[in-house]
Protein backbone atom coordinates (compact mmCIF):
# COMPACT_ATOMS: atom_id res chain seq x y z
CA UNK A 1 0.00 0.00 0.00
CA UNK A 2 2.94 2.05 0.56
CA UNK A 3 4.53 1.83 -1.97
CA UNK A 4 1.70 2.08 -4.03
CA UNK A 5 0.87 5.53 -2.63
CA UNK A 6 4.74 6.48 -3.43
CA UNK A 7 4.31 5.98 -7.01
CA UNK A 8 1.29 7.69 -7.23
CA UNK A 9 3.01 11.04 -5.15
CA UNK A 10 5.61 11.12 -7.56
CA UNK A 11 3.42 10.53 -10.23
CA UNK A 12 1.20 13.48 -9.21
CA UNK A 13 4.51 15.54 -9.28
CA UNK A 14 5.30 14.22 -12.53
CA UNK A 15 1.98 15.33 -14.01
CA UNK A 16 2.10 18.59 -12.71
CA UNK A 17 6.13 19.13 -13.45
CA UNK A 18 5.18 18.52 -16.85
CA UNK A 19 2.32 21.23 -17.06
CA UNK A 20 -0.60 18.99 -17.54
CA UNK A 21 -3.92 19.98 -15.35
CA UNK A 22 -5.19 17.00 -13.59
CA UNK A 23 -8.64 18.90 -13.49
CA UNK A 24 -10.35 21.57 -15.57
CA UNK A 25 -13.45 23.49 -14.92
CA UNK A 26 -16.23 23.56 -17.41
CA UNK A 27 -18.55 26.21 -18.56
CA UNK A 28 -21.44 25.55 -16.09
CA UNK A 29 -18.55 25.55 -13.37
CA UNK A 30 -18.32 21.87 -12.68
CA UNK A 31 -14.78 19.90 -12.15
CA UNK A 32 -13.65 17.28 -14.51
CA UNK A 33 -10.91 14.95 -13.29
CA UNK A 34 -8.68 13.80 -16.12
CA UNK A 35 -8.61 10.22 -16.58
CA UNK A 36 -5.29 8.64 -15.58
CA UNK A 37 -4.62 6.71 -18.93
CA UNK A 38 -5.05 10.17 -21.23
CA UNK A 39 -2.18 11.65 -18.41
CA UNK A 40 0.12 8.87 -19.19
CA UNK A 41 -0.53 9.15 -22.75
CA UNK A 42 0.43 12.77 -23.09
CA UNK A 43 3.05 12.13 -20.44
CA UNK A 44 4.61 9.51 -23.40
CA UNK A 45 4.02 11.81 -26.09
CA UNK A 46 6.61 13.93 -24.27
CA UNK A 47 8.67 11.17 -23.61
CA UNK A 48 8.31 10.65 -20.43
CA UNK A 49 7.27 7.17 -19.26
CA UNK A 50 5.06 6.72 -16.18
CA UNK A 51 4.50 2.70 -16.38
CA UNK A 52 7.01 2.66 -12.95
CA UNK A 53 8.23 4.29 -9.71
CA UNK A 54 11.64 4.07 -11.60
CA UNK A 55 10.23 5.63 -14.76
CA UNK A 56 9.06 8.53 -12.91
CA UNK A 57 12.04 8.88 -11.02
CA UNK A 58 13.97 9.54 -14.41
CA UNK A 59 10.86 11.63 -16.26
CA UNK A 60 11.35 13.64 -13.20
CA UNK A 61 15.15 13.77 -13.26
CA UNK A 62 15.28 14.83 -17.29
CA UNK A 63 12.65 17.84 -16.38
CA UNK A 64 14.70 19.32 -13.81
CA UNK A 65 17.63 18.82 -16.76
CA UNK A 66 15.41 20.33 -19.29
CA UNK A 67 14.96 23.38 -16.40
CA UNK A 68 18.97 23.56 -16.66
CA UNK A 69 20.67 25.68 -19.27
CA UNK A 70 21.73 23.80 -21.76
CA UNK A 71 23.22 23.66 -25.00
CA UNK A 72 21.08 25.40 -27.76
CA UNK A 73 18.26 26.69 -24.87
CA UNK A 74 17.12 30.09 -24.63
CA UNK A 75 16.71 32.28 -22.06
CA UNK A 76 15.05 35.37 -21.81
CA UNK A 77 16.20 39.10 -20.10
CA UNK A 78 14.76 42.49 -20.53
CA UNK A 79 16.54 45.54 -21.85
CA UNK A 80 18.92 47.56 -19.30
CA UNK A 81 18.31 44.51 -16.59
CA UNK A 82 20.66 42.11 -15.45
CA UNK A 83 20.07 38.83 -16.95
CA UNK A 84 19.77 36.03 -14.60
CA UNK A 85 19.30 32.48 -15.22
CA UNK A 86 20.12 28.38 -14.08
CA UNK A 87 23.50 27.72 -14.70
CA UNK A 88 25.98 25.44 -13.44
CA UNK A 89 29.73 25.40 -14.68
CA UNK A 90 32.47 27.72 -16.18
CA UNK A 91 31.64 31.89 -16.10
CA UNK A 92 33.95 32.69 -18.66
CA UNK A 93 31.38 34.36 -21.19
CA UNK A 94 30.98 36.41 -24.83
CA UNK A 95 28.01 37.48 -26.10
CA UNK A 96 27.30 38.05 -30.18
CA UNK A 97 25.21 40.39 -30.83
CA UNK A 98 22.08 39.21 -33.83
CA UNK A 99 23.16 42.15 -35.76
CA UNK A 100 27.04 40.61 -35.93
CA UNK A 101 27.63 44.09 -33.97
CA UNK A 102 30.89 43.88 -30.84
CA UNK A 103 31.45 41.01 -28.88
CA UNK A 104 31.21 41.37 -25.40
CA UNK A 105 33.43 39.49 -22.99
CA UNK A 106 33.52 38.64 -19.01
CA UNK A 107 32.69 36.81 -16.53
CA UNK A 108 29.45 35.95 -15.13
CA UNK A 109 28.91 35.79 -11.05
CA UNK A 110 27.64 33.20 -9.22
CA UNK A 111 23.92 33.59 -7.73
CA UNK A 112 21.55 31.61 -5.33
CA UNK A 113 20.33 28.62 -5.98
CA UNK A 114 22.37 27.38 -9.14
CA UNK A 115 21.60 31.05 -10.81
CA UNK A 116 24.48 33.04 -12.53
CA UNK A 117 24.43 36.80 -13.23
CA UNK A 118 25.29 38.85 -16.00
CA UNK A 119 25.19 42.05 -16.39
CA UNK A 120 22.35 44.38 -18.03
CA UNK A 121 21.68 43.90 -22.12
CA UNK A 122 20.84 47.12 -23.89
CA UNK A 123 20.12 46.24 -27.51
CA UNK A 124 17.12 44.09 -28.38
CA UNK A 125 17.70 40.92 -30.14
CA UNK A 126 18.47 37.25 -30.17
CA UNK A 127 21.67 37.16 -29.36
CA UNK A 128 24.27 34.55 -29.40
CA UNK A 129 25.88 33.79 -25.84
CA UNK A 130 28.82 31.66 -25.12
CA UNK A 131 29.36 30.45 -21.30
CA UNK A 132 31.81 27.82 -20.13
CA UNK A 133 31.44 24.79 -23.01
CA UNK A 134 27.17 25.56 -23.56
CA UNK A 135 26.15 28.10 -26.68
CA UNK A 136 22.91 29.97 -25.81
CA UNK A 137 20.38 32.09 -27.23
CA UNK A 138 19.88 34.91 -24.98
CA UNK A 139 16.65 36.82 -25.86
CA UNK A 140 16.90 40.61 -25.08
CA UNK A 141 13.07 41.77 -24.74
CA UNK A 142 11.94 45.37 -24.54
CA UNK A 143 10.27 45.85 -20.81
CA UNK A 144 6.84 46.45 -22.36
CA UNK A 145 5.00 46.03 -25.93
CA UNK A 146 4.17 48.86 -27.86
CA UNK A 147 0.46 49.50 -28.61
CA UNK A 148 -0.95 49.71 -31.86
CA UNK A 149 -1.24 53.41 -31.75
CA UNK A 150 2.54 53.73 -30.99
CA UNK A 151 3.37 51.31 -34.01
CA UNK A 152 1.27 53.54 -36.33
CA UNK A 153 2.81 56.76 -35.57
CA UNK A 154 -0.96 58.67 -36.07
CA UNK A 155 -2.89 61.24 -34.45
CA UNK A 156 -6.18 60.17 -34.53
CA UNK A 157 -7.43 56.72 -33.51
CA UNK A 158 -5.87 54.40 -35.89
CA UNK A 159 -8.09 51.81 -38.09
CA UNK A 160 -7.44 49.27 -40.67
CA UNK A 161 -9.11 46.83 -42.95
CA UNK A 162 -9.59 42.88 -42.80
CA UNK A 163 -9.53 40.65 -46.05
CA UNK A 164 -10.41 37.77 -47.21
CA UNK A 165 -7.52 37.12 -49.70
CA UNK A 166 -9.44 34.62 -52.14
CA UNK A 167 -12.65 37.09 -52.30
CA UNK A 168 -10.10 39.97 -54.12
CA UNK A 169 -11.13 40.53 -57.57
CA UNK A 170 -8.79 42.91 -59.28
CA UNK A 171 -9.56 45.93 -61.35
CA UNK A 172 -7.82 46.10 -64.99
CA UNK A 173 -6.63 48.31 -67.48
CA UNK A 174 -7.54 47.09 -71.48
CA UNK A 175 -4.49 45.64 -72.69
CA UNK A 176 -2.36 47.16 -75.51
CA UNK A 177 -2.94 45.64 -78.83
CA UNK A 178 0.32 45.88 -79.98
CA UNK A 179 2.37 45.18 -77.04
CA UNK A 180 0.41 42.67 -74.83
CA UNK A 181 0.79 38.88 -75.92
CA UNK A 182 -2.63 38.07 -74.13
CA UNK A 183 -4.50 40.47 -76.55
CA UNK A 184 -7.54 39.28 -78.19
CA UNK A 185 -8.20 36.91 -75.45
CA UNK A 186 -9.07 39.40 -72.92
CA UNK A 187 -12.17 38.33 -72.02
CA UNK A 188 -11.53 34.48 -71.24
CA UNK A 189 -7.55 35.75 -69.47
CA UNK A 190 -10.07 37.65 -67.10
CA UNK A 191 -12.01 35.29 -66.11
CA UNK A 192 -8.88 32.70 -65.28
CA UNK A 193 -7.34 35.47 -63.07
CA UNK A 194 -10.19 36.22 -61.10
CA UNK A 195 -11.81 32.91 -60.09
CA UNK A 196 -9.62 33.64 -56.91
CA UNK A 197 -7.94 36.02 -55.43
CA UNK A 198 -4.20 36.83 -55.71
CA UNK A 199 -0.92 38.43 -54.19
CA UNK A 200 -1.26 41.22 -56.80
CA UNK A 201 -4.98 41.91 -55.71
CA UNK A 202 -3.96 42.14 -52.21
CA UNK A 203 -1.37 44.79 -53.41
CA UNK A 204 -3.84 47.14 -55.28
CA UNK A 205 -6.34 47.03 -52.01
CA UNK A 206 -3.24 47.74 -49.60
CA UNK A 207 -2.53 51.21 -52.11
CA UNK A 208 -5.92 52.12 -51.92
CA UNK A 209 -6.38 51.22 -48.11
CA UNK A 210 -2.73 53.29 -47.65
CA UNK A 211 -4.35 56.85 -49.31
CA UNK A 212 -7.27 55.68 -47.08
CA UNK A 213 -6.07 56.17 -44.21
CA UNK A 214 -6.32 52.76 -42.64
CA UNK A 215 -3.38 52.20 -40.63
CA UNK A 216 -3.04 48.16 -41.23
CA UNK A 217 -4.65 45.36 -43.68
CA UNK A 218 -5.39 42.21 -41.86
CA UNK A 219 -5.57 38.61 -44.34
CA UNK A 220 -6.60 35.58 -44.02
CA UNK A 221 -4.00 32.54 -43.21
CA UNK A 222 -1.63 32.26 -46.06
CA UNK A 223 0.16 29.22 -44.87
CA UNK A 224 1.01 26.46 -47.67
CA UNK A 225 -1.11 24.24 -48.74
CA UNK A 226 -0.94 20.70 -50.12
CA UNK A 227 -1.07 21.64 -54.06
CA UNK A 228 -1.71 18.26 -55.55
CA UNK A 229 -5.32 17.90 -52.94
CA UNK A 230 -7.08 20.71 -54.25
CA UNK A 231 -10.12 19.66 -51.97
CA UNK A 232 -7.91 20.89 -49.16
CA UNK A 233 -8.32 24.67 -48.70
CA UNK A 234 -8.80 25.29 -45.31
CA UNK A 235 -6.26 28.13 -44.38
CA UNK A 236 -6.86 27.23 -40.37
CA UNK A 237 -5.54 23.12 -41.63
CA UNK A 238 -2.09 23.94 -43.33
CA UNK A 239 0.48 21.81 -44.56
CA UNK A 240 3.23 24.19 -42.90
CA UNK A 241 2.91 27.66 -41.62
CA UNK A 242 6.91 28.03 -43.04
CA UNK A 243 6.01 28.70 -46.47
CA UNK A 244 3.42 30.13 -48.30
CA UNK A 245 -0.25 29.57 -50.02
CA UNK A 246 1.35 29.33 -54.07
CA UNK A 247 -2.40 29.38 -54.86
CA UNK A 248 -2.37 33.00 -54.27
CA UNK A 249 0.75 33.23 -56.74
CA UNK A 250 -0.24 35.99 -59.68
CA UNK A 251 -0.66 34.24 -63.12
CA UNK A 252 1.51 37.52 -64.51
CA UNK A 253 4.36 37.89 -62.27
CA UNK A 254 6.66 37.54 -64.63
CA UNK A 255 4.77 39.65 -66.87
CA UNK A 256 2.89 39.82 -69.99
CA UNK A 257 4.99 37.65 -72.13
CA UNK A 258 5.15 34.72 -69.76
CA UNK A 259 1.32 34.98 -68.89
CA UNK A 260 0.73 35.21 -72.88
CA UNK A 261 3.21 31.74 -73.15
CA UNK A 262 1.55 30.10 -70.04
CA UNK A 263 -2.56 30.71 -71.25
CA UNK A 264 -1.36 29.96 -74.74
CA UNK A 265 -0.15 26.67 -73.24
CA UNK A 266 -3.58 25.84 -71.43
CA UNK A 267 -5.92 26.45 -74.23
CA UNK A 268 -3.81 24.15 -76.74
CA UNK A 269 -4.57 21.31 -74.00
CA UNK A 270 -8.30 22.11 -74.27
CA UNK A 271 -8.74 23.95 -70.86
CA UNK A 272 -10.74 26.83 -70.29
CA UNK A 273 -11.52 28.80 -66.84
CA UNK A 274 -15.06 28.89 -65.58
CA UNK A 275 -16.34 31.42 -67.35
CA UNK A 276 -19.41 32.74 -64.77
CA UNK A 277 -18.27 34.16 -61.27
CA UNK A 278 -21.24 33.15 -59.04
CA UNK A 279 -19.42 35.18 -55.92
CA UNK A 280 -18.54 31.38 -54.60
CA UNK A 281 -14.88 29.54 -55.03
CA UNK A 282 -15.13 25.99 -57.06
CA UNK A 283 -11.69 25.28 -55.25
CA UNK A 284 -10.95 21.84 -56.88
CA UNK A 285 -12.01 23.55 -60.07
CA UNK A 286 -10.16 26.28 -59.90
CA UNK A 287 -7.26 25.35 -58.27
CA UNK A 288 -6.23 22.75 -61.45
CA UNK A 289 -6.60 25.19 -63.68
CA UNK A 290 -4.40 28.14 -61.79
CA UNK A 291 -1.72 25.66 -60.75
CA UNK A 292 -2.03 24.28 -64.58
CA UNK A 293 -1.76 27.84 -66.09
CA UNK A 294 1.28 28.71 -63.30
CA UNK A 295 3.13 25.27 -64.14
CA UNK A 296 3.17 26.70 -67.66
CA UNK A 297 4.37 30.27 -66.38
CA UNK A 298 7.37 28.49 -64.75
CA UNK A 299 7.83 26.44 -68.17
CA UNK A 300 8.72 30.01 -70.02
CA UNK A 301 10.81 30.84 -66.93
CA UNK A 302 13.18 27.67 -67.28
CA UNK A 303 13.41 28.61 -71.15
CA UNK A 304 13.50 32.23 -71.36
CA UNK A 305 14.28 33.74 -67.97
CA UNK A 306 17.24 36.17 -67.99
CA UNK A 307 20.26 36.07 -65.90
CA UNK A 308 19.23 38.47 -63.38
CA UNK A 309 16.00 36.41 -62.84
CA UNK A 310 17.72 33.17 -62.50
CA UNK A 311 20.49 35.00 -59.80
CA UNK A 312 17.32 35.93 -58.06
CA UNK A 313 15.92 32.84 -57.85
CA UNK A 314 19.23 31.15 -56.37
CA UNK A 315 19.55 33.53 -54.06
CA UNK A 316 16.26 33.02 -52.62
CA UNK A 317 16.79 28.98 -52.64
CA UNK A 318 20.17 29.60 -50.96
CA UNK A 319 18.51 32.19 -48.25
CA UNK A 320 15.59 29.63 -47.34
CA UNK A 321 17.85 26.65 -46.82
CA UNK A 322 17.00 23.25 -46.25
CA UNK A 323 13.89 23.87 -45.27
CA UNK A 324 12.35 24.98 -48.23
CA UNK A 325 14.15 21.80 -50.02
CA UNK A 326 12.27 19.83 -47.52
CA UNK A 327 8.30 21.18 -48.50
CA UNK A 328 9.23 21.22 -51.81
CA UNK A 329 10.10 17.48 -51.85
CA UNK A 330 7.50 16.94 -49.90
CA UNK A 331 4.99 18.53 -52.37
CA UNK A 332 6.47 16.24 -55.28
CA UNK A 333 6.23 13.38 -53.02
CA UNK A 334 2.67 14.21 -52.00
CA UNK A 335 1.84 14.22 -55.54
CA UNK A 336 3.87 11.57 -56.75
CA UNK A 337 1.95 9.25 -54.05
CA UNK A 338 -1.26 10.74 -54.18
CA UNK A 339 -1.64 9.02 -58.01
CA UNK A 340 -1.78 5.76 -55.77
CA UNK A 341 -2.71 6.55 -52.13
CA UNK A 342 -5.02 9.11 -53.03
CA UNK A 343 -4.43 12.83 -52.39
CA UNK A 344 -5.84 12.99 -49.06
CA UNK A 345 -3.46 10.54 -47.41
CA UNK A 346 -0.65 12.27 -45.48
CA UNK A 347 3.26 10.67 -45.09
CA UNK A 348 2.50 8.13 -43.29
CA UNK A 349 0.91 6.20 -45.45
CA UNK A 350 4.51 6.12 -47.71
CA UNK A 351 6.90 3.51 -47.67
CA UNK A 352 8.69 3.99 -44.66
CA UNK A 353 12.11 4.64 -46.18
CA UNK A 354 10.18 8.09 -47.33
CA UNK A 355 9.05 8.79 -43.53
CA UNK A 356 12.98 10.64 -42.90
CA UNK A 357 13.85 13.39 -44.82
CA UNK A 358 17.29 12.49 -45.32
CA UNK A 359 16.85 8.79 -46.25
CA UNK A 360 18.51 7.55 -49.33
CA UNK A 361 14.92 6.83 -51.33
CA UNK A 362 14.00 10.46 -50.19
CA UNK A 363 17.13 11.60 -51.53
CA UNK A 364 16.89 9.51 -54.70
CA UNK A 365 14.17 10.91 -55.43
CA UNK A 366 14.60 14.47 -54.90
CA UNK A 367 17.38 13.84 -57.85
CA UNK A 368 15.21 12.15 -59.99
CA UNK A 369 12.15 14.95 -59.79
CA UNK A 370 14.57 17.55 -59.61
CA UNK A 371 12.57 19.57 -62.25
CA UNK A 372 9.13 19.18 -59.82
CA UNK A 373 11.07 19.90 -57.10
CA UNK A 374 12.46 23.35 -58.62
CA UNK A 375 9.01 23.96 -59.77
CA UNK A 376 7.42 24.29 -56.23
CA UNK A 377 10.42 26.67 -55.37
CA UNK A 378 9.56 28.50 -57.78
CA UNK A 379 5.84 28.96 -56.87
CA UNK A 380 7.12 29.93 -53.22
CA UNK A 381 9.83 32.44 -54.40
CA UNK A 382 6.66 34.26 -56.50
CA UNK A 383 4.39 33.75 -53.34
CA UNK A 384 7.22 35.49 -51.09
CA UNK A 385 7.49 38.47 -53.87
CA UNK A 386 4.11 39.01 -54.10
CA UNK A 387 3.78 39.42 -50.25
CA UNK A 388 7.05 41.42 -50.22
CA UNK A 389 5.14 44.00 -53.05
CA UNK A 390 1.99 44.38 -51.20
CA UNK A 391 3.44 44.57 -48.28
CA UNK A 392 5.86 47.65 -49.79
CA UNK A 393 2.54 48.55 -51.89
CA UNK A 394 1.27 49.50 -48.55
CA UNK A 395 3.92 51.11 -46.44
CA UNK A 396 4.48 53.29 -49.91
CA UNK A 397 0.94 54.55 -49.78
CA UNK A 398 1.47 55.82 -46.45
CA UNK A 399 -0.17 52.61 -44.51
CA UNK A 400 2.34 52.84 -40.68
CA UNK A 401 1.53 49.02 -39.96
CA UNK A 402 1.10 47.74 -43.37
CA UNK A 403 -0.17 44.17 -43.63
CA UNK A 404 -1.27 42.09 -40.44
CA UNK A 405 -1.00 38.22 -41.44
CA UNK A 406 -2.90 35.46 -39.66
CA UNK A 407 -0.85 32.45 -37.84
CA UNK A 408 -2.71 29.33 -37.93
CA UNK A 409 -3.08 27.29 -34.40
CA UNK A 410 -1.39 24.40 -35.96
CA UNK A 411 -0.47 21.86 -38.80
CA UNK A 412 -1.90 18.82 -40.30
CA UNK A 413 -0.37 16.27 -39.30
CA UNK A 414 0.10 14.69 -42.57
CA UNK A 415 2.11 17.60 -43.93
CA UNK A 416 4.99 19.21 -45.16
CA UNK A 417 5.81 20.58 -41.58
CA UNK A 418 5.77 17.22 -39.09
CA UNK A 419 7.26 15.93 -41.82
CA UNK A 420 10.28 17.12 -42.06
CA UNK A 421 10.23 18.34 -38.36
CA UNK A 422 9.10 15.36 -36.37
CA UNK A 423 10.89 16.02 -33.33
CA UNK A 424 9.53 19.62 -33.08
CA UNK A 425 5.84 17.80 -32.78
CA UNK A 426 4.17 16.01 -30.01
CA UNK A 427 2.92 12.12 -31.48
CA UNK A 428 -0.37 10.97 -31.57
CA UNK A 429 -2.09 14.10 -30.24
CA UNK A 430 -4.15 17.06 -31.79
CA UNK A 431 -5.38 20.26 -30.72
CA UNK A 432 -8.79 20.99 -30.09
CA UNK A 433 -11.31 22.28 -26.82
CA UNK A 434 -12.97 20.75 -24.37
CA UNK A 435 -16.62 20.71 -24.15
CA UNK A 436 -18.69 23.75 -23.66
CA UNK A 437 -21.98 25.76 -24.76
CA UNK A 438 -20.77 25.65 -28.56
CA UNK A 439 -19.86 21.97 -29.19
CA UNK A 440 -21.37 19.70 -26.17
CA UNK A 441 -18.57 17.01 -26.85
CA UNK A 442 -16.12 18.43 -27.38
CA UNK A 443 -13.65 19.59 -30.40
CA UNK A 444 -10.97 18.19 -32.30
CA UNK A 445 -9.26 20.05 -35.27
CA UNK A 446 -6.94 17.49 -36.16
CA UNK A 447 -4.35 19.60 -35.87
CA UNK A 448 -0.21 19.17 -34.56
CA UNK A 449 1.00 21.16 -31.33
CA UNK A 450 4.78 21.35 -30.80
CA UNK A 451 6.70 19.74 -27.84
CA UNK A 452 7.11 22.12 -25.06
CA UNK A 453 10.16 19.80 -24.04
CA UNK A 454 11.32 20.51 -27.87
CA UNK A 455 10.80 23.90 -27.92
CA UNK A 456 13.12 24.53 -24.69
CA UNK A 457 15.64 21.74 -25.94
CA UNK A 458 16.35 23.76 -29.73
CA UNK A 459 15.79 27.54 -28.02
CA UNK A 460 12.73 27.87 -28.92
CA UNK A 461 13.17 28.27 -32.36
CA UNK A 462 10.25 26.02 -34.57
CA UNK A 463 8.44 28.57 -32.89
CA UNK A 464 10.29 31.40 -33.78
CA UNK A 465 11.00 30.55 -37.24
CA UNK A 466 7.00 30.23 -37.57
CA UNK A 467 6.68 33.71 -36.29
CA UNK A 468 9.33 35.08 -38.72
CA UNK A 469 7.78 33.74 -41.71
CA UNK A 470 4.43 35.46 -40.15
CA UNK A 471 6.19 38.79 -40.14
CA UNK A 472 8.75 38.30 -43.47
CA UNK A 473 6.26 40.66 -45.26
CA UNK A 474 4.06 41.91 -42.42
CA UNK A 475 3.97 44.58 -39.84
CA UNK A 476 1.61 42.69 -37.22
CA UNK A 477 0.26 39.34 -37.06
CA UNK A 478 -2.77 38.17 -35.16
CA UNK A 479 -2.34 35.00 -33.62
CA UNK A 480 -5.22 31.84 -34.15
CA UNK A 481 -6.50 31.22 -30.19
CA UNK A 482 -3.44 33.03 -28.40
CA UNK A 483 -4.80 31.00 -25.40
CA UNK A 484 -2.58 28.53 -27.04
CA UNK A 485 0.47 30.20 -26.27
CA UNK A 486 -0.34 29.43 -22.53
CA UNK A 487 -2.34 25.83 -22.36
CA UNK A 488 -3.46 23.81 -25.09
CA UNK A 489 -6.54 21.42 -25.16
CA UNK A 490 -4.40 18.28 -26.73
CA UNK A 491 -6.81 15.07 -27.16
CA UNK A 492 -4.79 11.25 -27.56
CA UNK A 493 -5.58 9.64 -31.12
CA UNK A 494 -8.78 7.25 -30.73
CA UNK A 495 -10.15 9.20 -28.03
CA UNK A 496 -12.77 11.51 -27.66
CA UNK A 497 -12.83 15.46 -27.99
CA UNK A 498 -14.12 15.13 -23.79
CA UNK A 499 -11.08 13.09 -23.07
CA UNK A 500 -8.39 15.68 -23.81
CA UNK A 501 -5.99 17.24 -21.73
CA UNK A 502 -4.52 20.88 -20.93
CA UNK A 503 -0.99 21.21 -21.63
CA UNK A 504 0.93 24.51 -20.30
CA UNK A 505 3.38 26.02 -22.61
Amino acid sequence: MGQATNQQSLFDQLVARAGLLRQWEDVHGEQHEVSQETLETVLKAQGLHSGSTSQIKESLKMLEEDRLSRDGSLIVAEQGREVVFPYQGALEYRIQLEDGGDIERGTAKRGASNEVRLPAQTQIGYHQLQIGDISLTLAVAPQRCPTVKQRAGQGGKPWGVVAQLYSLRRARQSTDQDNDPTAGTEADLSAALDQVGDYAALAQLAHHAGRSGASALALSPVHAMFSADPNRYSPYSPSSRLFYNTLYVDPGCLGNEALGHAFATVQKQGLRPLQKDSGLVDWPEVSRFRMTLLRAVYDWFEQEASAAMNEEFASFQKKAGEGLRCHCIYEALHAHFGATLGVSAGWQAWPDEFHDTNSPAVRAFAQQHEREVRFHAFLQWQAAEGLRRAQQSAREAGMPIGLISDLAIGTDGGGSHVWSRKTDILPELSVGAPPDLFQPTGQDWGLTAFSPRALRRHGFAPFLETLRSALAHAGGVRIDHILGLGRMWLVPQGKQASEGVYLSY
